[in-house]
């Protein structure tokens, strides 16, 4: 569309000037004024886009994962505490509402963000380092969202755009003189451009100059014999109502979302246009608008303004033209950081993506790592679990300290993070099903061949058709990887491959 005012502007541009004042001589440029207030007007396109909206709920999503696998000194806190270092940790104040009430969630099994729902992770390597990627995603996705462009909201260049139209500070017109308009005719249009006036103070202020003069014969200059106002500029006073009935008379024009192109070809249009009707009158060259005098003074007459004063220097210095390349830049600017936000949640999105498939995983290899460890324990190690999870259970049954502590084998902690666990194992019970696990081969009935030397030795613990030790070299998370000796055969011991494969980033 912005193609199509260019060549529109083109043509106007290639209209032949007339030797003679008549009517209709500035048609082409009262249309090219038009339709740079209709522009402004408009201002086609101008939206804002939130950078909060378009990355919270997948920052949410990831602040959930982060608290399901965060350390547990860390998950055990009371965050309804206000107090707790919210004087020395500012993070802390920013997001303890917000881990509360993920935390609240997590616990009864409830969605934490975008139809998400965690369990909280058991202590583990796996735990751990998906912890770390996800506070790492967290860090990134924050960074960036507080290094994207800055710029100027569509309402801020609305009112610039407003400024192009009725001056500098207006969102309408003033009749007071030197703000929308110029206190006079003559200080108003330029006059001879000798001396300081307000040529080019708005874009309101050059329009009644050219068409709306004192006098029905500037009219006629703009709207050719078939066209006439109502109302005419004589003083600031009836300026605005000539603005209204001026605009009014305005041919309907399409404006393209590309505002940026669309204002800079009209104003690329505009500068061409001046002088366009000098011929070999040099008092005429710093013109626009044919006029029928070598002033420009809104008479009744053909009508023109005269920027001689404000074309003195390298730079043509016209006010509200000056305007409105600022709310070019404006637009430019606010483009560029849509894009960025564009950009932000793409990349938001695929980091909660990432990071639930990451949690999924490491509930899966969890699980593996946990059967792994049960296939390499006789089976009195797991019929010693199967007992202490059996009292666990009836432990966390009891809601009440005096009948938690009836039973000999519970403790009652009225501190626990979790209410429904204040009754659990005591100490005591725990160790001793520990103690009657060892003594059914290492330690929770696991063969402990770590001292043995010989290949001999070490496969002399294997029984019942299961292998719980071989020689060997030891893996990433063993200690004395390089040393071939007596190691346990489990097939998840290698954490790194694990994961690797849990990161999911």
């Amino acid at each position: 569309m912005h193609g199509f005012l260019l060549l529109a502007c083109l043509a106007l541009l290639q209209q032949r000037p007339t030797a003679d004042a008549a009517a209709g001589d500035n048609v082409a440029e009262f249309r090219l004024l038009c339709t740079i207030y209709k522009a402004c007007s408009e201002a086609t396109g101008l939206t804002d886009e939130s950078a909060d909206t378009a990355v919270d709920q997948h920052l949410r999503t990831l602040i959930a994962l982060n608290m399901t696998s965060a350390a547990d000194e860390f998950y055990d806190r009371d965050f309804s505490d206000e107090k707790t270092k919210s004087e020395t940790d500012s993070n802390y104040t920013a997001f303890r509402k917000q881990w509360e009430e993920i935390k609240k969630n997590i616990q009864a099994g409830k969605e934490v963000a975008m139809e998400v729902k965690l369990q909280r992770l058991p202590p583990s390597k796996l735990r751990d380092e998906l912890n770390s990627a996800i506070s790492g995603s967290i860090k990134a996705l924050t960074e960036t969202k507080e290094t994207l462009p800055q710029a100027k909201t569509a309402g801020q260049i609305k009112a610039t755009l407003k400024e192009v139209i009725y001056g500098t500070g207006q969102s309408t017109a003033s009749s007071t003189g030197g703000q929308t308009f110029g206190a006079s005719l003559n200080d108003a249009c330029g006059n001879d451009g000798s001396s300081a006036n307000n040529a080019g103070l708005s874009l309101a202020n050059d329009m009644v100059c050219l068409c709306a003069g004192s006098g029905s014969t500037a009219a006629a200059g703009c709207l050719s014999t078939t066209g006439s106002l109502t109302g005419y500029f004589s003083t600031t006073s009836n300026a605005g109502t000539a603005l209204e009935h001026l605009a009014a008379k305005c041919p309907a024009t399409a404006i393209s979302n590309d505002l940026p192109a669309v204002l800079t070809t009209l104003a690329t249009a505009f500068t061409n246009r001046i002088g366009q009707h000098a011929g070999t009158n040099q008092n005429r060259v710093t013109h626009y608008g044919k006029g029928a005098q070598d002033t420009c003074s809104g008479a009744n007459e053909e009508g023109c303004i005269n920027y001689k004063k404000q074309m003195e220097g390298k730079n043509i210095a016209i006010p509200w033209l000056s305007k409105l390349h600022q709310a070019v830049e404006e637009i430019k600017q606010q483009q560029k950081r849509s894009a960025a936000i564009e950009a932000l949640k793409k990349e938001a999105a695929a980091a909660a993506t990432q990071g639930i498939k990451a949690y999924k995983n490491t509930q899966v290899l969890e699980a593996l790592l946990k059967a792994a460890t049960n296939q390499n324990q006789g089976p009195e190690a797991v019929a010693g679990k199967a007992q202490q999870e059996k009292i666990e259970e009836e432990c966390n049954k009891q809601d009440k300290d005096t009948d938690c502590t009836a039973n000999p084998k519970c403790a009652w902690n009225e501190k626990a993070a979790d209410p429904k666990k204040k009754c659990s194992l005591s100490e005591e019970a725990k160790q001793a099903v520990e103690k009657a696990n060892q003594e059914t081969g290492g330690k929770d009935g696991k063969p402990d061949c770590s001292k043995l030397t010989t290949q001999t030795e070490c496969e002399a613990v294997n029984k019942d058709g299961k292998k719980y030790s071989g020689l060997r070299s030891g893996k990433d998370n063993e200690e004395e990887k390089d040393k071939v000796k007596c190691r346990s055969a489990s097939f998840l011991v290698n954490y790194k491959l694990s994961l690797s494969i849990a990161a999911g980033f």
